[in-house]
């Protein structure tokens, strides 16, 4: 079997795969946003074929991570899929191995991603990835909370991120250990160029005028039933500011008629109080998290490897 990297043209044969593995199809619009117009550079690809038939696929996105004060260039590990007729032949190893060899050799230096049941243990066993375990997240099931005074503060919705985003990311850098930078090229593509989504977004400002955060909500419906996702959130260390943006978003889902508001938001962060606070719960979900050093010095190796270091919400996953 042919194992090569992706060429213009290709991208039928994937999401025919994509439609046989997973049973839903992909639109072409969505994956040419994900691995061609990303902002940070297009996707490493490889994939495997027999004769002239996809058997095999793995992939994953340039994308900088902020590093206790430094960036890092690396990847978000994207679509593994491996044909059901061929599964047992180690075909997503193989692939997964010679996209880590692209991404070193184009100065990346983690590879991280949300694998799922089926291959976590395998990245841990034979990929030689750093395990985080299951992602916690934040439930509230009761939606009756008076979310009390907004006073001092505007909230407005957003339909740009322009500078203003930039200087926010930069006053907030230093409180975060290992992230994604939110800066404003970055939140432009991730939330008003991703094609067939919908998201609010609320910008705060405070009485003088000085942006003070923003939160990115989502609308999930599923059997009838209406889940309101905090999808992302920044918001400088002011306490008031973040109780009166976690208001808001109530407030929105309250009225769109949620069932319950989730997110994911580290234990040990500085939103966890306010979350727990308005009657947020700490469970567990299902998806996994990890991550594979692949060119850092011993010190930035180990501090990556802590999970607590991790400051990560859905937004950072491919799913949401």
């Amino acid at each position: 079997m042919l194992v090569r990297e992706y060429i213009p043209g290709d991208e039928q044969k994937i999401l025919k795969l994509f439609n046989v593995v997973f049973g839903r199809k992909l639109d072409l619009r969505f994956w040419n946003w994900r691995f061609i117009e990303n902002p940070y550079g297009k996707g490493i690809i490889r994939l495997m074929f027999d004769d002239e038939k996809l058997v095999g696929h793995y992939s994953a996105i340039p994308q900088p991570l902020w590093l206790d004060g430094t960036i890092i260039e690396s990847a978000l590990l994207m679509t593994a899929m491996t044909h059901p007729d061929y599964r047992g032949m180690s075909i997503c190893t193989n692939l997964a191995q010679e996209v880590y060899t692209a991404c070193k050799a184009r100065g990346l230096g983690i590879v991280f991603g949300f694998p799922n049941d089926n291959i976590y243990q395998l990245y841990l066993d034979q990929l030689d990835w750093t395990g985080f375990g299951h992602m916690g997240y934040w439930e509230k099931t009761d939606l009756s909370w008076n979310s009390g005074d907004k006073k001092g503060y505007l909230i407005d919705e957003t339909s740009s991120f322009d500078s203003r985003f930039d200087d926010l990311w930069h006053r907030a850098e230093s409180d975060y250990k290992v992230a994604v930078p939110r800066v404003s090229k970055y939140l432009n593509w991730r939330y008003f160029a991703k094609p067939g989504e919908e998201y609010q977004i609320y910008s705060i400002e405070d009485n003088e005028g000085l942006l003070c955060g923003y939160a990115v909500l989502k609308l999930f419906q599923e059997n009838g039933e209406v889940t309101g996702n905090i999808i992302d959130a920044l918001i400088v260390d002011c306490p008031q500011a973040r109780w009166s943006l976690l208001a808001e978003t109530h407030d929105f889902f309250s009225r769109q008629g949620a069932a319950r508001i989730t997110c994911w938001f580290p234990d040990n962060s500085m939103i966890s109080g306010v979350l727990r606070q308005a009657g947020f719960e700490r469970k567990i979900w299902p998806t996994y998290f990890g991550a594979r050093i692949l060119g850092l010095k011993k010190e930035n190796a180990e501090f990556v490897s802590e999970s607590k270091n991790w400051w990560i919400t859905m937004g950072d996953s491919d799913v949401f």
